[in-house]
């Protein structure tokens, strides 16, 4: 496909839908930011950067509250300038490259992370991205899988290296039925923990099965169940409402052993974990080539599984942006322009 023609994702704004049926329902009182870009042209690589095409989008639920206009005041969800193109997770193949790329070459299959930038771009179905954001994608590997791998997955194992737990250790995993929820489940079993996944007690659809030897929390049960209990909590809460005693951080927090770890990847912890002795390490989405490496080689290996739900054709993405604003753990991908899921 020529760079004249190769075709930007159109995102369409909240209230806006191919679905037949209409619209899926939103917040009524969130902004209208406007459709993405319509067209996105393509820029040759320069120094330390490769292009891409790409094969396979991760659609995040971040993203969709891009979308929908939800913002937080704890600097979650960025605010780009609308009309926006989103795209922070996906695979592909290199296309061109710059000077001093390192062992990037034409047609080799990558992944790439860009972090929850505000201007991402990978759904424009190509972009111009640094080298040392992109990671070889295995043969053992498919594009669809690399796509969710390179965000939810690097996030998950940056979440376990944070806290660096031994084997046997208890891990209370909150946010369970999530892309990175599942993986940091994932990862932690193949780590050798004991691992507590706590999930949703209603969603749109059930939650996926943990693997074997994982206990389940229904997340109606209020934390006091595990109280004391983890060595490890991992959290997505994103509440970003005052942090009262009321606040969900303060239960995940009372699940955390004295001189156990609370990593959290949305809101920061309560001031009173340093009371408690609890360390607390922040890990937001970033590119981080080695933790991507790392969690790719265990997939390719057999050792754990890509969370994909549903994969769906470059012309139905904007409904699957709608879907993660209502489901947000949902994983699904989005085939690039004449891509094939293999």
């Amino acid at each position: 496909m020529s760079p004249a023609t190769t075709p930007t994702l159109t995102v369409a704004a909240p209230g806006s839908s191919t679905d037949p049926a209409g619209p899926p329902p939103h917040d009524a009182d969130a902004p209208d930011p406007g459709p993405a870009h319509a067209t996105r042209p393509r820029r040759p690589p320069g120094r330390g950067e490769v292009e891409l095409r790409i094969d396979a989008l991760a659609v995040t639920a971040l993203e969709g509250r891009v979308l929908a206009g939800r913002t937080d005041r704890f600097g979650l969800v960025p605010r780009p300038p609308f009309p926006w193109t989103p795209g922070w997770d996906a695979a592909g193949a290199v296309e061109r490259v710059g000077d001093a790329v390192g062992d990037h070459r034409p047609g080799d299959r990558v992944v790439v992370t860009l972090g929850a930038t505000t201007d991402p771009g990978l759904a424009a179905g190509h972009a111009t991205v640094p080298a040392d954001h992109v990671v070889a994608l295995p043969d053992d590997v498919a594009p669809v899988a690399g796509a969710v791998l390179v965000g939810a997955g690097t996030l998950a194992q940056r979440a376990l290296d944070a806290a660096d737990p031994r084997p046997g250790d208890a891990v209370v995993v909150t946010h369970a039925a999530t892309p990175v929820g599942r993986l940091v489940v994932a990862l932690a079993v193949a780590r050798d923990l004991r691992v507590t996944a706590v999930v949703p007690a209603s969603a749109p659809r059930p939650s996926p099965a943990p693997p074997d030897g994982v206990r389940t929390l229904d997340d109606a049960v209020p934390y006091a169940a595990v109280a004391g209990f983890a060595d490890l909590v991992v959290t997505e809460i994103d509440d970003d409402g005052p942090m009262t005693e009321h606040h969900p951080m303060h239960q995940a927090l009372a699940a955390v052993a004295p001189r156990g770890t609370l990593v959290c990847l949305a809101v920061p912890p309560p001031e009173d974990a340093a009371r408690r002795r609890v360390a607390t390490p922040t890990v937001r989405r970033a590119p981080h080539p080695d933790a991507t490496a790392a969690v790719l080689a265990l997939v390719a290996t057999g050792r754990i599984a890509a969370p994909v739900d549903a994969v769906v054709d470059w012309p139905h993405a904007p409904d699957a942006y709608h879907r993660v604003v209502d489901d947000p753990t949902a994983a699904i991908v989005v085939l690039g322009p004449g891509a094939s899921p293999g």
